[in-house]
């Protein structure tokens, strides 16, 4: 019988906290980026992989009457680099995701709507009407000052 104090790891693992990112801003986006990033380099080597094994298959059979015959060998080499790219495509995949391109950083806002149109006035008519001088004019003179 199996008894829970059995999985000892499984009590571990809740003291590394959650593996779960927070959501803010460009975080999840950059996440989500680099995993399909990952996921694409991985379809990759998964085809050279599939090719290598095609290819070997093909040619062997294609020479089952002579097992040591030159197209067999032939066979084996091009599947061997077909995997060795395959191996070679999930690391470079695994580097490309794990590096993000930017710093990541979180820009400030800006305002939009509503708020847009209160900073405009508030730039345009309120800070210059405390500036010495006065009230803003229309249009302006060279006379008037």
């Amino acid at each position: 019988m199996v008894r829970f104090s059995d999985f000892h790891w499984l009590n571990r693992a809740t003291e590394f906290g959650s593996c779960l990112l927070e959501n803010k801003g460009q975080v999840a986006r950059d996440h989500l980026a680099s995993e399909r990033t990952f996921l694409a380099w991985l379809r990759t080597s998964l085809t050279f992989a599939s090719l290598g094994v095609y290819v070997t298959q093909l040619l062997a059979m294609g020479a089952a009457k002579s097992p040591g015959s030159s197209t067999t060998r032939l066979g084996k080499a091009l599947g061997l680099c077909f995997i060795v790219m395959a191996m070679v495509s999930v690391l470079i995949g695994c580097v490309k995701s794990q590096t993000p391109k930017v710093e990541k950083t979180e820009k400030p806002k800006k305002p939009k709507g509503r708020a847009y149109k209160r900073l405009l006035y508030t730039k345009r008519f309120v800070n210059v009407a405390n500036t010495p001088g006065g009230k803003r004019r229309m249009n302006p003179g060279p006379s008037s000052k």
